[in-house]
């Protein structure tokens, strides 16, 4: 039997989106907290070839607060709701997505924090 949800190219980017923006802010906050300067650390990740557009766009504004946390990021409110979108359709389908899953939780807590 074929599912009537939709999984279109749009909520295969908010999946991505909603993991980069949680793994690149968990990332930069683990250089923190080991010693590593993040303006030192933002140079060689927005350069490399692994970089995604989450990082390139959203970590600047938290580099000059220095403040790790998606409850500090002015993007994750928007990114949380297409995330937990994109969430529901692939549980719709019975597809999973275990690091969207997880990185909802992140964008979940982090609304705790506020």
């Amino acid at each position: 039997m074929r599912s009537s949800c939709q999984v279109s190219p749009d909520v295969v980017n908010d999946l991505l989106a909603g993991v980069h923006l949680a793994a690149s802010v968990e990332a930069m906050a683990f250089c923190k907290r080991l010693g590593i300067a993040t303006a030192l650390m933002h140079d060689i990740v927005v350069d490399a070839a692994g970089r995604n557009e989450m990082f390139t766009l959203h970590v600047p504004g938290m580099l000059r607060r220095d403040e790790w946390t998606l409850a500090a990021c002015e993007a994750a409110p928007e990114v949380r709701d297409r995330l937990a979108n994109a969430v529901d359709k692939c549980k719709a389908i019975k597809y999973p997505c275990p690091m969207a899953v997880v990185a909802l939780q992140q964008f979940h807590f982090a609304a705790l924090k506020r």
